[in-house]
Formats: structure tokens, sequence, C-alpha cells
């Protein structure tokens, strides 16, 4: 899957299947437009066929008596796998997410109240700021993983690269302008372009899980999730 192609080879690769000029001092105003609509189609399709980004890794430390934390970057926050894990002295714990006065009622987080290892998570802001909320604030040192689809972010210099499928963003986009301008071969232009998406989906069997922040939970599960009911758990409010 060619990924990380230029935007300037992009609008090359465009130029050529939309029969237009293919040197850009000639007609510099399209680059612009170009830019925005290669952008533009690059998100739609993310949205549509989340397989599309690459898969990526992030870890953020958490240390002793501290309750929030910076998102990690270079990971889609929104795109996650399911579940995400701490690890604590080489052993991976699930952890879940969404933290609410039920976690408090066991430990009381504006106490002070520290355990080991995590058992929750969650997203909040924090004078505007994105921040990660965990609970029970850690007892130990340890790393909270998460795994899932790359963050897409634009396009604006020359140099910056796709982060999907090359050819199918550029078919895609060539398939929209020239259904902009009526030209006839707009819809071999499209089943060119879904065919070579349907290419790409074939070897992604799975998709990205969806992040559910919904439901409720119960007393009974509420320091297993997920089967890790069993663990040890310590705990210390000093």
């Amino acid at each position: 899957m060619p990924t990380g192609t230029t935007l300037v080879n992009l609008r090359k690769m465009l130029n050529a299947e939309l029969g237009a000029e293919m040197d850009e001092t000639i007609s510099p105003a399209n680059v612009a437009n170009q830019n925005q609509v290669l952008n533009n189609q690059q998100k739609f399709l993310v949205n549509q066929h989340a397989y599309l980004l690459g898969k990526v890794r992030a870890e953020v430390p958490l240390t002793t008596g501290t309750q929030y934390y910076a998102l990690p970057s270079g990971i889609d926050m929104d795109r996650l796998d399911q579940p995400v894990f701490t690890n604590v002295s080489n052993f991976r714990y699930r952890v879940g997410y969404g933290i609410g006065q039920d976690e408090y009622n066991y430990w009381d987080s504006s106490r002070g109240l520290k355990a080991t290892p995590v058992m929750k998570w969650d997203r909040l802001l924090i004078g505007g700021v994105k921040q990660i909320e965990v609970w029970p604030i850690p007892l130990v040192p340890q790393t909270l993983m998460f795994s899932g689809a790359a963050l897409l972010t634009d396009m604006v210099n020359d140099s910056d690269t796709c982060v999907i499928d090359d050819l199918v963003l550029v078919l895609f986009t060539a398939a929209e302008m020239q259904a902009r301008q009526q030209a006839g071969d707009t819809q071999a232009k499209l089943e060119k372009a879904k065919a070579a998406l349907a290419s790409i989906r074939a070897t992604f069997p799975s998709r990205f899980e969806t992040l559910n922040i919904a439901g409720g939970h119960h007393h009974e599960d509420l320091l297993g999730f997920g089967g890790n009911g069993r663990r040890p758990v310590v705990a210390t409010n000093g």
C-alpha cells in the first residue's frame, strides 16, 4: 500500500488522471485548490474506511501520585483498539474506559487515594486542554499502552505526505473533480477508484473497534474490567 507520497507528487498524479497540465508554473492557481481537495478527500475516505490508516502504538508513562496526563502524540484517540492496557512490572492489565462516581466511591482520587494497577482511564478538558485521567491514582510507576489508527493531519507543505494509499486518494479525488466538470469518463474513473479501494480492503480483514463510552457497569464487576477480577490490587491513601 503506497503511503507517504508527498503532496507535490500527489498533485502530479492527480493532474495525470485529469489529463491536466503537469507544469504547475503554467497554472499555479490550481495548486491551492488541489491541495484542499486532496486533504478533504483524505479526511472523507478515512472517516468512511478507517482501515486505510496505518496502525500505531503509543505509551503514556504513569508516575506515582499523578492523576492527569497529556494525550499521547501520533495516535487518533477516537479510533483506538480495545482494550487499553497498563504495564506493571512486565505484566499487562486491562484498563476500562470511563471514570465516574462509582469509581470514586471505591477510591476517591480527590482524597489522594492510590492503588495499583490503574483500572480505568478517561478523557476530559482541564483548563481547555484535553488530558487523560487515570483511576485509581497510581501507587507505583506503570505504562498506559494504546494502539489504534495513526493521527490524520492536513498536508500543507509540498513535502508533507499522505497517510493512506496514494492511488486510492488520487483516483477518488479525480473522479469527484471530473464529476463537477461532467467529464465523460467520470464513471470509469470512479469504478477504478472503487476497485483500488477493494483491493486495499482485502488486506485488512478487520476494522478498528469503535470506542464505546456509553453504557453502565455493575458494582460486582467494577474491579474486574473484562476478566481481570482476580488480579492482585494494592491500595493506599498515603
